[in-house]
């Protein structure tokens, strides 16, 4: 925490420092780009603070979630109407109704989590696909992306030093959507884990018990 907080003020520093000693000799332009220098960073801080805020709350040793009936194929057909005509395809298909007890909104949460993940990777489709595998729903989220490295499917779900990293299509990456996932799944009694599929893509499989 203290590593992803001294970056961003050390950015804001510069800012308002420059601000104070040059403002005159600046010329519009640059005035503009020390602007939005500020707003990514002051816009990093509400996204780092609120998602810290979230896991802090779900790994406290007194919270419980709410225990509602939610169906797990409700949230995905409203979440890919949401995300239609957006430059993907988003595809569903299961078996059986995939009921969850716990919170509708923090499991919305997670599945809006795992489709930004795969949106970022995917070249034209995102499947969503829930069966009953024992005691268990399987919720299997897949794009077909390139895939993930070794590397990174090690690091998903797990604290780093550095969380903070712009991909390649100028995303920022607080790091933290993996770590989130993991602790409402674990809220609700499941789990998430992600490999590559068959077909190259990679893909997140969230397991809970069935009820």
């Amino acid at each position: 925490l203290g590593h992803d907080l001294r970056t961003p003020l050390t950015s804001l520093s510069t800012v308002v420092e420059t601000l104070g000693a040059h403002r005159q000799r600046l010329t519009e332009a640059e005035l503009q780009d020390l602007c939005q220098m500020a707003t990514a960073d002051v816009n990093y801080f509400k996204g780092l603070l609120e998602q810290l805020t979230v896991v802090a709350a779900l790994e406290d040793p007194r919270y419980r979630a709410s225990a509602e009936r939610v169906s797990l194929r409700d949230l995905v057909e409203s979440e890919n109407n949401h995300r239609k005509g957006h430059g993907l395809r988003w595809e569903s298909v299961g078996v059986g109704e995939p009921i969850v007890l716990g919170d509708s909104q923090l499991l919305q949460r997670l599945l809006k989590n795992a489709y930004d993940n795969a949106a970022r990777y995917a070249r034209s489709t995102v499947t969503t696909q829930w069966r009953q595998v024992g005691t268990e729903w399987e919720l299997i989220v897949s794009d077909d992306g390139p895939g993930l490295g070794q590397e990174e499917i090690q690091r998903f779900a797990t604290r780093r030093e550095q969380r903070r990293q712009v991909g390649k299509d100028g995303h920022l990456s607080l790091g933290l959507g993996s770590v989130i996932m993991r602790a409402i799944a674990q809220a609700h009694g499941g789990s998430v884990t992600i490999h590559n599929s068959g077909s190259g893509g990679a893909q997140l499989v969230f397991r809970f018990p069935v009820i």
